[in-house]
């Protein structure tokens, strides 16, 4: 008996010094910071911009330790609350399982325009949190975009000129995928200060099924302030499964055409949020396919919710949105009226959708899908809609009751129940709806 209970002891203190082992091995490795690199990544010194030390870092954190070893996935580590200029774009070649981690340090944009401040070529599994980048349109220049994320062709990845000089090597992974953004604020500070936040780009003449995947990356809970063109611009038929998490997006004043979301290819979700301020509308899918899938968004100040073709447009190709919940306030809404601008063939639904406050004067918002019928032999209609539980809580004098909030062409299959708009009275009825 006491034999076996001594070599049940002997077993537990072999557990205990094994586990040990594994947790300093695990730990071996510190957390690589651009500091570090002074005086050993080329370019990188302590009086000197901190371009080429993140450059280094970066490169130490993703270069294997010996022949055959792997990468390090080492973290890369900012230093709290410093401020680092960066004059060019940061590349990130071929890296897997990274956490690039600000500890909320700021990273300023001093390099020139049309650039990325950080590159992603065909990378994986990469985690960037916890820092501020700022840009101004003035200092020297601006930030074209915050975060680019790209596949590499087979042939091995080379920049246009208008990018910075070096490539990435040859032999990186075709596919980016599955890469992420928490806890990042990006201000373009200034008007014009800022392009796009994160673009999944073909910039570089990787697109169509050459292209490879450039899918699944998650933005959550950050926020993007005075940008341009788009918070995230989807750029090529492979780029798949984008999901937005409770991200902020505020246009530059007096916004004139831009969008929260611009798929032009590709498909994404997008969960709660707020967008503001957006000239073209908050989501926009003109030319793209898939299934979007909108939810519990809340925006002041934009042009529309949603804009997707253009009035008879008869494009073959149909393309899936669903709304579900959210709040869009009417106060900077298009001089048509038009909170969703649905132009394909569908299926659109909009379901619990929340329309409030004061449209501009004269202004009478609604819900519009005016597709083109189909026309080619045999003839087929193929638009849907559902549109089920808005309602149109315009206010003050403004009575959303004395007009069509839905407007949608005779063809299209519609199924439309429980929408309340508001009288002068103030209180709800049915909302009318014109089928031209």
């Amino acid at each position: 008996m006491t034999n076996i209970f001594q070599r049940k002891i002997n077993l537990f203190t072999q557990c205990i010094t094994l586990s040990a082992a594994s947790i300093f091995s695990l730990n071996a490795y510190s957390d690589i910071t651009p500091e570090s690199m002074a005086g050993v990544a080329p370019g990188c010194s302590s009086s000197g911009t901190d371009t080429a030390c993140w450059q280094g870092a970066i490169n130490a954190a993703t270069t294997p330790i010996t022949a055959g070893d792997g990468p390090r996935f080492a973290t890369v580590a900012g230093e709290a609350g410093k401020v680092y200029t960066i004059t060019d774009t940061i590349k990130i070649c071929g890296a897997s399982n990274g956490v690039i981690d600000g500890h909320g340090a700021q990273l300023l944009w001093q390099g020139g325009s049309g650039k990325p401040m950080f590159l992603v070529v065909g990378s994986n599994s990469m985690r960037f949190t916890n820092f501020t980048i700022r840009a101004y349109a003035t200092s020297p220049k601006a930030l074209d975009t915050a975060f680019e994320f790209t596949s590499a062709p087979t042939s091995g990845f080379s920049y246009t000129t208008a990018l910075p000089a070096g490539d990435c090597p040859n032999g990186l992974p075709t596919t980016s995928s599955k890469n992420s953004i928490d806890q990042v604020s990006v201000d373009g500070t200034t008007a014009g200060g800022l392009n796009y936040g994160v673009r999944f780009s073909n910039r570089y003449g990787v697109n169509g099924d050459e292209g490879i995947n450039n899918d699944m990356s998650t933005i959550i809970d950050s926020s993007f302030y005075n940008v341009t063109s788009a918070v995230v611009k989807i750029e090529h038929g492979q780029s798949h499964q984008h999901r937005l998490i409770s991200v902020n997006g505020f246009a530059t004043e007096g916004n004139t055409n831009g969008c929260f979301v611009e798929g032009l290819r590709g498909f994404f979700s997008s969960t709660g949020g707020f967008q503001w301020g957006w000239g073209k509308a908050n989501f926009c899918v003109d030319r793209t396919y898939g299934t979007f899938d909108i939810n519990e968004s809340n925006s002041e100040g934009s042009k529309r919710l949603l804009a997707a073709g253009d009035e008879g447009d008869n494009n073959s190709y149909p393309v899936s949105v669903n709304i579900h919940g959210g709040r869009f306030a009417v106060n900077g809404l298009h001089s048509d009226g038009k909170v969703i601008d649905f132009n394909r063939l569908g299926p659109l639904v909009v379901v619990g959708l929340h329309i409030d406050g004061t449209p501009p004067s004269g202004v009478q918002p609604k819900i519009s899908m005016q597709p083109g019928q189909r026309i080619a032999p045999p003839v087929t209609t193929v638009a849907s809609a559902i549109v089920n539980g808005v309602s149109f809580d315009t206010a003050g004098s403004v009575s959303s009751s004395t007009w069509d909030t839905l407007v949608v062409k005779s063809f299209v299959d519609l199924v439309a129940k429980g929408n309340l708009c508001s009288n002068a009275a103030g209180n709800t009825q049915p909302c009318t709806i014109l089928r031209n």
